[in-house]
């Protein structure tokens, strides 16, 4: 929801980020990424992902240390994101390189 600079979870395998949720967003080096200029938004560190998101610890809990952010794109709509989570350094330019294509392909079956 752009007028608010919210999101709601419609899919997550991580109990503590539920189904449903919504989620306020901030400015950042995600939302420039993801929702400004409609590309991947990769923080490969914990370091990376407490520059960025003010629920950090949280994810921390919740075993991630390496984010990947796919805007889902059909047109010129962010339709929404695919964000991917792992151990700390797995994410990295190759994968977000590979990745990518598969949130443009879904982007259709989202709308």
């Amino acid at each position: 929801d752009w007028a608010t600079f919210t999101s709601k979870r419609l899919y997550s395998t991580e109990p503590t980020y539920p189904i449903g949720a919504v989620k306020q967003h901030i400015r950042s080096a995600w939302s420039d990424a993801v929702l400004d200029r409609r590309s991947v938004f990769l923080a490969p560190t914990r370091a990376d992902i407490t520059a960025v998101f003010p629920d950090a610890e949280s994810i921390f809990r919740a075993g991630c240390g390496s984010i990947m952010a796919l805007p889902i794109v059909d047109g010129s709509d962010v339709l929404g994101t695919v964000n991917l989570w792992h151990r700390d350094g797995y994410y990295d330019r190759h994968k977000a390189e590979t990745a990518g294509p598969f949130a443009v392909a879904i982007a259709p079956v989202c709308r």
